[in-house]
């Protein structure tokens, strides 16, 4: 009996040691801490032009994300999770990958690749999951010339509508102005109307940027986006500028320092642009191609409205180099005579300029006249640079051509003013001279062959041929323009002459022009036969017998 009691506590024994050994591997296992799973670290790039990409894990236990918060790090990227911006974000365990964006708000990012960490936390262990890399975007600069261009290829108009050509403008590779100007530079024109030497560009660019100039060059916006005028500043032209000067025009990314070092991808755009020699230049300071100036017999200054002033003088101004000599052209019957104005019998120019200033400027010069006891009288001003007046050595001779009948064509552009007096018997031009079409005509008007224009009261800044030929209408008389539209106009057009007239001359390139005149009406002749050349223009000048100018025809082939 004892025997048993004995066993079956032995038993009781074994039994509890096993279910006891049991329970306690069954909590190790609820209690034990798992590993944190990390991916694999990822190369990520955010490319130009985009502001984000994804880090995606599929996280074991419970995580943060973060990335450094040094201010570098935080001027260019920041951790979304959709709805809020941040350095730092975190949450549960999941079974489903788990996506988070780097985003940087900075888009347009030239010279710099910053880069930040993603690091990873779980169970009390961090790692880095994803190096990601802002990538640079690529500079885009161009600038495109502007201008009108003739028959012949020059640029010699200007307006306020511009086009432009397609092909840009080539850049300067160097960081410094050249002595010779590079193939392609532009040059500065000075634009009829206009008061300086100038170009017109267009720009366009993904970046905002400054300009640098020398000190005779300005850039200044127009209103119209992306175009921009180029401009010589005559209050900074030095004696080595006026023979003539190259200008680099650096336009630079506003965000980089110019005077670092040069960090490329077009950070610097550089542009050549070339000043003419001003040496032998000369140009009305009002923008027109010629000044006029009138007085009565008197010696008072007579205004474009026909009112007297009370000065005996009359004012005006012109851009040229510091030393400028004034001559005088006066046509007496068919001859040009010449004459130094210093020494002329009865017109005066007193001139001006700053010494110490510039050495291209603007002159203020003042003109006026004796009392004129006889006819009408008019003459002609020519002003030389002293580069060309110092080859003249008789005005009568050096200034005309052989027959004395006209200017010598290398001058004509020195003529810069006319002068006109009246007589003790008033003015020499006919108010109430005029030209109208003849009825003969119509037969060509629905056709479209031809326009007829008055430009008398037309509007010198709004059109060219009214500006250069001012100088009809200042002096009392009328401007028409004649446009020829159509090679099919063989025939002649008729005007009728209406007021009294002495002589009328025809001139034009090629000689293509003529006139036929009969009682009070001409007609005017294109010899269109055999004529092939692209455009023309010429002039037909009504006189009176004082040689004073009636009126003006400009006449322009337009094919």
């Amino acid at each position: 009996m004892k025997t048993k009691i004995l066993h079956w506590t032995s038993v009781l024994l074994a039994s509890s040691a096993l279910l006891l050994s049991a329970c306690s591997e069954d909590d190790g296992k609820d209690t034990s801490d798992p590993t944190p799973v990390f991916p694999d670290m990822a190369t990520l790039n955010i490319p130009a032009g985009e502001t984000s990409c994804n880090v995606s894990f599929t996280p074991n236990m419970d995580w943060t994300v973060s990335i450094p918060t040094d201010a570098e790090t935080s001027e260019w990227f920041k951790l979304s999770d959709g709805v809020v911006e941040t350095s730092s974000i975190s949450g549960k365990a999941s079974t489903e990958p788990v996506t988070i964006q780097v985003i940087t708000t900075v888009q347009d990012v030239y010279d710099e690749t910053p880069s930040c960490e993603v690091s990873l936390t779980m169970g009390g262990q961090t790692q880095v999951i994803a190096k990601v890399t802002r990538q640079i975007a690529a500079r885009e600069f161009d600038i495109y010339l502007s201008g009108f261009l003739t028959d012949e290829g020059t640029q010699e108009a200007f307006d306020f509508s511009f086009e432009y050509s397609e092909t840009p403008v080539a850049k300067y590779t160097e960081s410094s102005a050249p002595e010779v100007a590079p193939e392609g530079a532009p040059e500065l024109i000075w634009f009829t109307g206009k008061t300086g030497y100038m170009q017109v560009v267009k720009a366009e660019s993904n970046f905002e940027w400054l300009a640098s100039t020398p000190d005779w060059l300005t850039v200044t916006a127009r209103p119209q986006k992306g175009e921009y005028f180029v401009t010589a500043d005559f209050a900074q032209i030095t004696e080595q500028e006026i023979n003539g000067a190259i200008g680099m025009i650096d336009f630079y990314d506003r965000n980089i320092d110019p005077t670092a070092t040069d960090p490329g991808n077009n950070a610097h755009n550089r542009y050549c642009f070339v000043l003419p020699n001003l040496t032998k230049v000369v140009r009305n300071g009002s923008g027109a191609a010629t000044a006029a100036f009138s007085f009565n017999a008197e010696g008072y200054a007579v205004d474009s409205n026909g009112t007297v002033s009370e000065e005996k003088s009359s004012t005006g101004s012109l851009y040229s180099a510091k030393d400028v000599v004034f001559y005088i052209g006066e046509k007496k019957g068919e001859w040009y005579y010449g004459y130094e104005a210093s020494q002329h019998d009865w017109v005066t120019i007193a001139d001006s300029w700053d010494e110490t200033g510039s050495a291209f400027q603007l002159h203020d010069y003042t003109v006026s006249v004796k009392a004129n006891e006889g006819e009408t009288r008019e003459v002609l001003v020519i002003a030389l640079p002293k580069a060309l007046a110092e080859k003249i050595s008789d005005p009568n001779m050096d200034l005309f051509n052989t027959e004395g009948t006209d200017i010598k064509e290398e001058y004509k552009q020195y003529v810069f003013a006319t002068i006109e007096q009246e007589g003790e018997g008033g003015g020499g031009s006919d108010d109430g001279f005029s030209i109208s079409e003849s009825e003969s005509n119509q037969m060509y008007q629905p056709l479209g062959y031809y326009t007829f224009e008055d430009l008398t009261n037309g509007d010198p800044d709004a059109d060219e041929d009214i500006a250069n030929n001012w100088d009809v209408i200042a002096a009392g008389g009328k401007l028409y323009r004649l446009t020829y539209k159509s090679f099919d106009l063989m025939g002649s057009i008729s005007f009728l002459l209406n007021g009294e007239y002495a002589n009328i001359i025809a001139s034009s390139t090629g000689n293509w022009l003529g006139t036929e005149s009969y009682d009070n009406e001409i007609n005017v002749t294109m010899d269109a036969s055999g004529n092939t050349y692209t455009g023309g223009q010429g002039f037909i000048r009504i006189y009176d017998s004082n040689y004073n100018q009636l009126a003006c025809i400009i006449c322009i082939r337009e094919f």
